[in-house]
């Protein structure tokens, strides 16, 4: 009797430790999520993120602060962006096919504030609300016939030592530094074609191992004839010139960033 007990009890524990094992395969985040992730067959690429230049100036004191905002999206730095981004996923995904798209980018800019937000938090931050264009990015998939939509759009990040934010991309500049730089805030967001929805997102990072000020997004610091200057001062070829160093910041980013993003875990 004591040695069937024995066996009773020694099943008993193999059999708990069992489904033990199956439900944490089953339900562990890495598996949930890689479960969730679309597949990767056909693919879109969107930026949203290259049309609203952010010229922001923090003081010593609060009354110093200075932003501003201009509509640049006469740059096309979206399409130049998209254009990286997509020689970036060739060489990262190599078996998807990326799908040329030719959209109306205006149905996808609604997804940040609008001015019905301006009594809210919201609109303080240049940050896409997804669900605002759910069935736009459905539409799009669906008359490409997408697995997936890669969308590049800009967020916002706090900078390091301060309770200051920055966001978009643009000229930030500060009373306490000598210098003035420029950066791009900015995540690619991994849409689900058949949802709508963004189910992996990661921020557009560099590989360098150092965080800098703007962490590990990309930046650069201004020329010194500039560094006094507003945007508004800036002179058509400076303007020009400018333009041209934002299309090819990024592209130290490209590749680190879809590497992190189309992980499994």
């Amino acid at each position: 009797m004591s040695g069937w007990g024995t066996r009773q009890r020694l099943y008993r524990f193999h059999l708990v430790a069992l489904l033990a094992f199956v439900c944490a395969s089953i339900f562990s985040p890495i598996a949930v999520f890689a479960a969730s992730l679309p597949k990767m067959e056909r693919v879109g690429v969107v930026s949203i993120a290259g049309g609203m230049l952010y010229d922001d100036h923090v003081g010593f004191m609060v009354f110093g602060n200075k932003l501003d905002r201009q509509d640049v999206s006469e740059w096309a730095l979206d399409e130049a962006w998209e254009a990286k981004m997509s020689a970036a996923l060739s060489e990262v995904a190599a078996d998807a096919e990326i799908v040329p798209l030719s959209l109306e980018r205006a149905s996808l800019l609604i997804a940040y504030p609008t001015p019905e937000d301006e009594k809210s938090i919201v609109a303080q931050y240049r940050m896409p609300k997804f669900k605002r264009i759910k069935e736009a990015l459905q539409q799009i998939a669906s008359d490409n016939q997408l697995d997936a939509i890669l969308v590049l759009a800009s967020s916002s990040i706090e900078l390091a030592g301060t309770n200051q934010s920055l966001e978009s991309f643009g000229i930030f500049s500060s009373g306490g530094s000598s210098a003035t730089y420029y950066y791009v805030i900015a995540q690619i967001h991994l849409i689900d074609g058949v949802t709508g929805k963004p189910v992996k997102s990661k921020w557009l990072e560099t590989a360098r191992h150092e965080k800098g000020q703007f962490g590990r997004s990309p930046s650069e610091t201004a020329p010194d004839e500039l560094k006094e200057k507003r945007f508004a001062e800036y002179s058509d070829e400076e303007k020009l010139a400018l333009a041209e160093r934002f299309k090819v910041m990024p592209d130290t980013a490209w590749v680190p960033t879809l590497t992190k993003l189309l992980q499994s875990k």
